[in-house]
């Protein structure tokens, strides 16, 4: 069953992240601004307010080893953390880039990776990051970004979408393989990767003809 958040209903929502200690502390954003509730969507409060007109949040993500830690990342390229839950902010990375995802990793706490117009890892609370690019650059298209997957068990390994297809990592990022579709590399628009985690080795993509 479902029940509509009205004091989000009105809005157009960019992200949403959901504690992984306390259901109920929850942050969404609708572009210029960050809400938090910590009564699971019955009361909010604005924690994040961004008056450039062309500055959006898009990426909102806690961080598995301590959810106090809260990531924000904006589409012009500033990763913002806070370290109080949302209460203040500070630009920890600023990219200068489009940027389009972040994502923190469930078996590896402060690892987080920001996603766009290129790929980078910090390791550190999103204190110092590292590219991943230039690997991802080996394949045709590679940089027209869709998603991003971690696998559910392993810890360094990742999945990267892109009009080219899928390619995989062993070493959270540091090289990269494509995987061997059922579709040739760039005939397929894939915008979904699912993993079983309790059958890692069992992966189901889904795949969309261009131009249909």
């Amino acid at each position: 069953s479902w029940n509509i958040v009205e004091a989000m209903s009105n809005k157009f929502i960019y992200a949403v992240a959901v504690d992984p200690k306390d259901k109920c502390n929850i942050i969404v954003s609708d572009g210029p601004h960050v809400f938090r509730s910590t009564d699971c969507s019955r009361n909010w409060n604005l924690v994040y307010n961004d008056d450039r007109a062309n500055e959006k949040a898009i990426a909102l993500a806690f961080d598995y080893g301590n959810t106090k830690l809260v990531y924000a990342g904006l589409s012009g390229g500033q990763i913002l953390v806070s370290n109080d839950g949302g209460g203040s902010w500070r630009v920890a990375k600023d990219f200068k880039t489009n940027l389009q995802y972040i994502t923190t990793s469930p078996l590896a706490p402060g690892r987080v990776y920001a996603a766009g117009a290129g790929l980078a890892r910090s390791d550190d609370g999103g204190n110092n990051w590292t590219s991943l690019t230039e690997g991802l650059k080996l394949f045709n298209d590679n940089l027209n970004f869709y998603r991003l997957v971690l696998h559910p068990t392993e810890k360094d390994i990742l999945f990267w979408i892109s009009k080219y297809g899928i390619v995989r990592s062993l070493d959270a990022g540091k090289t990269w393989a494509d995987l061997k579709l059922l579709n040739p590399a760039g005939s397929v628009n894939i915008y979904a990767l699912a993993i079983s985690p309790k059958e890692p080795n069992e992966m189901y993509y889904v795949g969309t003809v261009l131009g249909e």
